[in-house]
């Protein structure tokens, strides 16, 4: 089932070495390196989406941003917020019906309009904690799509590694996934995804989709029938300043 799943990763890829016993161990190597030309780890856009109603988080997060000391990075603010003569910061206003919460079509505006390769789409509840940006340092620039850890002020994970656990369509065993693990069932919750632009191009998010109607599941499932694999990066943190589902 292992060599299966092998297939679907995203370019030419050969078996390094193959280990059988108590635990089956099979290293592989990527042919083709994913990064384009001008990318690095110090240039990012960070996408914040928001309908108005917490401009004071924004605030928070526009603030944690800043503290990353990032050598090079945009943030973008999409929906309705407010023009700010300032640094390094966009705002796209947009509220085309926001009472269904068309949140697919704000993220797509923002990687349309990022100028970097390296994307962090944030909901207006995701705070960076101090070191985040030292942990996607210490994970590497090599990456299709991946999630970090995501926590409330206690300490709960709030869905930053989920497994349906069955195929799509049937009934879920929703569950939180270890960080060292994966499944083909996996998804990364809607409320933050860090990404390639070139990711982006590829599979962009479904404008007929909006916010509540499974929009999250739908680009993960894009994204593995397209051979895009997300990844976890246990070495970058985040808090949400609410979380709607309890403990998974």
């Amino acid at each position: 089932n292992l060599l299966k799943e092998i297939e679907m990763i995203n370019g030419p890829t050969s078996i390094v070495s193959n280990k059988k016993g108590k635990l089956n161990i099979i290293v592989l190597e990527k042919k083709n390196p994913y990064l384009n030309k001008n990318d690095s780890i110090n240039k990012w856009t960070f996408g914040i989406i928001t309908n108005g109603k917490k401009n004071d988080w924004v605030e928070k997060q526009i603030e944690s941003i800043k503290k990353q000391k990032i050598p090079n990075y945009e943030i973008i603010v999409c929906g309705t917020y407010m023009e700010k003569e300032e640094k390094n910061f966009r705002y796209i206003s947009f509220n085309e019906k926001d009472d269904l919460g068309w949140i697919t079509k704000k993220k797509n505006l923002i990687c349309q309009a990022s100028k970097y390769e390296n994307l962090c789409i944030i909901h207006d509840r995701i705070v960076l904690d101090n070191s985040w940006f030292i942990g996607m340092k210490k994970y590497g620039n090599y990456f299709e799509v991946l999630s970090c850890i995501i926590h409330d002020e206690n300490g709960l994970r709030c869905g930053d590694w989920i497994t349906l656990g069955v195929k799509p369509g049937k009934l879920p065993k929703i569950g939180l996934l270890e960080y060292k693990d994966w499944d083909k069932y996996g998804y990364i919750d809607g409320a933050l995804y860090i990404l390639k632009k070139s990711v982006w191009k590829n599979v962009k998010w479904d404008e007929r989709l909006f916010w509540n109607q499974a929009e999250d599941l739908k680009l993960n499932r894009d994204w593995y029938e397209k051979r895009i694999i997300p990844r976890f990066n246990p070495f970058s943190s985040c808090k949400t300043l609410s979380w709607r589902h309890g403990y998974v």
